[in-house]
């Protein structure tokens, strides 16, 4: 769709109206008709409309209210189009629908407000430093560019773009972008919006030249594209190809080939991105050649995989592809030697040849730059118009105001009525025109009622979250988080730790949880200590929202907890125990400074205390779940007390002090027992070992358990049930504890068993009933945690829509045989109509034996009793067989023995 089509713009237009007649306050729109927050919407919507530079309040007033202050216009001749500032100071509403401009010029006749309009103009591009320029897109920065708004956190306060998304009205609008910014002028508001737009409303997200480069050219799809390839070279020693996403590139630039010859002389790899057209549909083959390992992709999927090292050879694959423009991505790096790339094509009226020669751009031609000639005169006249009609009320600019031209000041805010002036149904000429909504005067004029009776409230942590849509990722004290609407578009590079590795976390407890400095630098340079996050804390600016630190701080506390002595030197050899793999495993889902943690890389140990206030990180440590519900963060020391008896004086309390003082050390800290390391076996010699990741075949919240007999099991948090049992070697935890730990490590023993990927528990109407289908969460079952006992053995607990129950899974060994025994306690907390069921096997066959014994298949036998003595069901459902043992007590324990 080409929105520089008139008839396109005028629907663009008449929609975006509809959508945002009046303008848009994100908190406004969220939050106005929750009755709790209606006292807060006045002043809220006086700051970001900015009463207060037209309308003088007193002192008390003036800090009750967070002031958006207008753009800072010195220089905006040299980011936007004088086009664009002529039919919007003419009209801003209908220019871009929901602005929070006012109309200034309504209602004088059309020639003098069009005069008006244009020595406005010329004063403002007089203004300007640099003039405007028009550039074009860098190779492959649309595409760069979608990657990055949709996923750096755009769309936590803007609209998607893609063609199937919808508009919301929280969202705040972009307006016609292409209308109003060369590329170079939106890449570098993008790159520093504090500068253009200081109070903050529009934060920086600390954005690269390249990256802001990348994200005007997405946002402005008519600009075209340079012709040719775009590469980036890389620095380092491979074996294989890395991914060029986790690193720093040395070098950029773009070539009219696609070559080795732009990287160094040995360990280096290029990143190569370009264009390329064919006439005709059909197919293609294409011809990779490097030395050593290449990758080619096409329009985002891989063709060519040549990785490793070896010496220049080919690699070929013929596809199917439609005429027109294809986006392509060479990878390659060089181990030693000679360095060779070489991409080759060939197809329908098409010979074999280098890919370079069909390398295009998106467009032959830039359209022509549009352009001002200043009339100095008009632009004298501009200036005191400026000051005349009211716009320094509101905006800055590097220039004196001269009092004889200012427009007087309005009433004061205190002397104002509340259904006159910008309030009023129907606006005069030379009063501004917000084009506000009912809703929104009724709000204001409830403010203006209560400035003259001071009953406007403190500014508070509450207010400042409004003002600054921190709402929109954050929650606290129940209000605000994600809006379902982009609940999605929140990503990560972990997925494998659910939402705590997408969501920006709440700010319950923030100011006692985060140190002074460290909350501080947030504030006011944003920051990145969630590197597995992809949407990232911007920067609001220290004198925007630096005060906030303090009311945090003044509203979140912790009850203190008493100095703890111990032996430093002996507290930090235990806690280097303790964190490392012979203890509690942090180091499993924890980096630790350079070094990688062995599984998911969640947040670095080594800045924990100079990042967490003590108090804090003690309280926490002890009881995760009490701070965050559903965390993954394991509570190592269950009910205050340690399975290390043998370490300090065996307390929790010591032991937990102890870690913060051996972490204390930061970067210079020893660093943890096996966090180094090529062994990637886990071997229960001495006692019960417990592996939590993707097991194939028990699920993506899998909990191994290896025990030193040679009996392992896998239990599936998600369906809260034993999902497999084997024999022998326990688990290879190489592919979890290397790089990004992606994907589903099967078992490493022998004698497999699959016990079934059903829940184990539910409640049928009657023993025919069909077992269901549905995972456990879909049931609304809920996995409570586990716990270790005093030989490290498991026990997991979980509830059942009217029951709680505890599993227990040890060993049992004879002279001659070996045994996994569970014992399963089942608490009925208020019996019902329907009957609980646990069904101890499914398979094609179960046969039935001595005593308790039964046949599972071919190799598995089990045994079941229960307190009750009831006595098992052996069925058969939708063609296999199942033993389902009814629940007949309030509590009732089950004893499940399997050998095999």
């Amino acid at each position: 769709m080409n929105y520089r089509s008139p008839i396109w713009a005028c629907v663009f237009v008449f929609i975006a109206a509809t959508v945002y007649a009046s303008p848009v306050v994100p908190g406004f729109q969220r939050f106005h008709k929750v009755e709790s927050m209606s006292s807060s919407m006045g002043a809220l919507l006086a700051g970001e409309l900015n009463c207060l530079s037209c309308h003088q309040a007193t002192n008390d007033i003036t800090a009750k209210v967070s002031t958006k202050s207008a753009p800072n216009l010195t220089n905006v001749g040299s980011r936007v189009r004088p086009s664009y500032l002529r039919r919007f100071i003419a009209n801003p509403t209908s220019t871009k629908p929901g602005t929070t401009m006012p109309d200034l010029l309504h209602g004088l006749p059309a020639d003098g407000s069009k005069d008006q309009v244009e020595a406005l103009v010329h004063y403002l591009v007089s203004l300007a430093d640099e003039p405007l320029i028009q550039v074009e897109a860098l190779i492959g920065a649309r595409r760069r560019g979608r990657s990055l708004y949709e996923s750096v956190g755009c769309l936590a306060c803007h609209d998607t773009k893609s063609e199937n998304g919808q508009s919301s009205e929280t969202s705040v609008p972009h307006g016609d972008l292409e209308a109003k910014y060369t590329l170079s002028g939106l890449a570098g508001f993008l790159k520093n919006p504090l500068h253009a737009r200081p109070s903050g409303r529009m934060p920086s997200l600390n954005l690269t030249t390249r990256e802001a480069h990348d994200i005007a050219a997405y946002l402005l799809p008519n600009v075209p594209e340079k012709a040719g390839a775009a590469y980036a070279v890389y620095r380092g020693s491979w074996q294989r190809l890395p991914n060029f996403d986790e690193l720093t590139p040395i070098k950029e630039g773009h070539s009219e080939s696609i070559t080795a010859n732009v990287g160094e002389r040995e360990h280096f790899g290029i990143r190569w991105n370009a264009r390329f057209a064919i006439s005709r549909a059909g197919e293609y083959q294409f011809h990779l050649g490097s030395d050593d390992g290449s990758r080619l992709s096409l329009d985002g999927k891989m063709v060519i995989d040549h990785d490793g090292v070896h010496g220049m050879i080919w690699k070929s694959k013929t596809i199917q592809l439609d005429a027109g423009t294809h986006d392509l991505q060479v990878d390659y790096f060089e181990a030693s030697g000679e360095e060779s790339l070489r991409l080759e094509i060939e197809g329908p009226d098409m010979k074999r040849m280098v890919l370079d020669s069909v390398l295009v751009g998106t467009s032959e031609d830039q359209p022509e730059l549009e352009t001002l000639r200043l009339d100095p005169d008009l632009a004298k006249q501009g200036r005191d118009l400026f000051h005349l009609v009211g716009c320094a009320n509101c905006h800055q600019v590097n220039e004196s105001v001269s009092i004889a031209t200012a427009k007087p000041k309005p009433k004061p805010l205190n002397q104002l009525g509340v259904s006159a002036g910008c309030l009023a149904e129907e606006q005069q000429a030379n009063i501004p025109d917000f084009d506000l909504s009912i809703e929104q005067r009724k709000f204001l004029a409830s403010f203006i009622s209560n400035v003259k009776t001071a009953g406007v409230q403190q500014m508070s942590i509450h207010s400042m979250m409004l003002a600054y849509n921190c709402y929109a990722c954050h929650a606290r004290d129940g209000t605000g988080g994600i809006e379902e609407t982009r609940n999605s578009e929140f990503k990560t590079t972990q997925p494998e730790m659910g939402d705590e590795g997408r969501v920006p976390p709440p700010l319950d407890g923030v100011g006692a949880k985060i140190t002074s400095e460290w909350l501080d630098g947030i504030l006011a340079e944003g920051a990145n200590d969630r590197p597995y996050m992809l949407t990232r804390m911007p920067k609001f600016g220290a004198s925007n929202v630096g005060h906030i630190r303090y009311e945090f701080e003044k509203h979140d506390s912790l009850p203190s907890l008493p100095e703890i002595e111990f032996d430093q030197i002996a507290g930090k050899k235990a806690a280097w125990k303790m964190i490392g793999t012979q203890g509690f495993g942090c180091i499993q889902c924890h980096t630790f400074g350079r070094y990688k943690s062995t599984g998911v890389q969640s947040m670095d140990m080594t800045v924990m205390t100079k990042r967490l206030k003590q108090n804090w990180f003690r309280t926490y440590v002890r009881d995760p779940q009490t701070f965050r519900k559903g965390t993954r963060m394991p509570q190592a020391w269950q009910n205050d007390q340690s399975v290390f008896k043998d370490l300090l004086d065996g307390t929790s309390a010591t032991q937990i002090a102890a870690v913060w003082e051996y972490l204390n050390d930061g970067p210079r800290a020893k660093t943890p027992f096996g966090l180094v390391t090529n062994s990637m076996e886990l071997i229960p010699a001495d006692e019960t070992l417990i592996y939590r990741n993707f097991i194939e075949g028990a699920g993506s919240r899998a909990i191994g358990v290896g025990y030193p007999a040679g009996i392992n099991l896998a239990f599936d948090a998600n369906n809260m049930t034993v999902a497999l049992i084997w024999q022998g070697a326990f688990i290879d935890a190489k592919r979890h504890w290397t790089g990004r730990g992606q994907g589903y490590e099967p078992p490493l023993g022998e004698k497999l068993q699959t016990l079934g990927k059903a829940v184990s528990f539910a409640t049928l109407s009657s023993a025919n009933d069909p077992w269901p289908e549905q995972g456990g969460r879909e049931l609304g079952y809920r996995f409570r945690g586990y716990r270790l006992g005093e030989d490290r053995n498991p026990t997991f607990f979980y509830s059942v829509h009217n029951a709680s129950i505890s599993d227990s899974p040890s060993v049992r060994e004879t002279a001659t045989s070996v045994f996994l025994v569970r014992q399963i306690a089942v608490s009925v907390l208020a019996p019902n109509d329907q009957q609980l069921y646990y069904r101890a096997a499914t398979s094609d066959s179960i046969d039935k034996l001595d005593d308790n014994w039964y046949q599972v298949g071919e190799e598995l036998k089990i045994s079941i009793r229960s307190s009750s003595s009831v006595k098992p069901i052996l069925r058969e459902s939708n063609g296999r067989n199942e033993l389902l043992v009814p629940i007949r007590s309030e509590n009732e324990i089950i004893t499940q023995e399997y050998s095999w």
